[in-house]
């Protein structure tokens, strides 16, 4: 792990427990092919992910995946293909579900350690919420 770039897989960590019954959680490490695998089928996905906007850290984008994202986040990681790829890849094969929910995490230390800093770490506690919330809702 490379400290904040973890912050998608943090919110996962916080939502295995308490995600209600019939929420499917994937992690990815930017496969493409998976990406558009764990998507299929689905009428609603929310993407978690570390971003570099120039934004402060800690600063959480909720978007419309739908609409793109915006070319001004850049990953933090290695990825060979990127959030925006994935989607756009997607919506040309018509896979895209037909609500996503993305969510980036503007991230401060992407070097080798496996700590969160501080800002990140908080914005992984408000995107949990936020997801189990919006779940919940979807739910009822």
């Amino acid at each position: 792990m490379r400290s904040d770039d973890a912050a998608g897989p943090a919110v996962l960590d916080r939502l295995r427990a308490a995600a209600p019954a019939g929420v499917e959680l994937v992690e990815s490490m930017g496969d493409v092919a998976q990406i558009l695998d764990a998507w299929s089928g689905a009428s609603w996905v929310v993407i978690v992910d570390a971003v570099m906007s120039g934004s402060p850290p800690g600063t959480v984008h909720e978007l419309d995946g739908r609409s793109g994202v915006p070319t001004s986040w850049r990953s933090p990681s290695s990825h060979l293909i990127g959030l925006a790829e994935a989607i756009e890849l997607g919506d040309s094969l018509g896979s895209l579900p037909e609500e996503v929910t993305v969510f980036g995490i503007e991230v401060e230390n992407v070097a080798g350690g496996t700590a969160l800093t501080a800002p990140v770490e908080a914005a992984v506690a408000e995107v949990g919420e936020t997801i189990l919330i919006l779940v919940s809702d979807d739910d009822a």
